[in-house]
């Protein structure tokens, strides 16, 4: 009895000790489209908040023929993560990525 309180025990503690989902803050689908800005009736800016803490930010700008321009995610105002820039056509032109709003990477 007392051998299978003890794994009970060590089963339990290991369950709880595994981190079930890693939480992907650069996961778009978890952002919410919170303001617009547009001249012309064209849009050119889309700023959406991630759901569980509002402190980061995904921006999405826009070319005037609707293909975007830039993304990029911020966390408390520093970018974070990657910087993806495209051309007019939508061609993905390059990738920049960002730790505190440092430069960590560039492609």
């Amino acid at each position: 009895m007392k051998h299978l309180i003890i794994a009970l025990f060590l089963v339990s503690f290991v369950g709880c000790a595994s981190d079930p989902k890693k939480v992907n803050v650069f996961d778009e689908s978890d952002y919410i489209l919170v303001k617009t800005d547009s001249f012309k009736s064209i849009i050119a800016k889309k700023i959406f908040t991630y759901k569980p803490d509002t402190a980061r930010k995904l921006s999405i700008e826009y070319w005037d023929n609707g293909n975007i321009m830039q993304k990029e995610f911020s966390y408390k105002g520093l970018l974070e993560g990657s910087v993806e820039t495209y051309t007019g056509d939508g061609k993905l032109f390059g990738t920049v990525t960002y730790h505190n709003g440092v430069v960590t990477d560039s492609k």
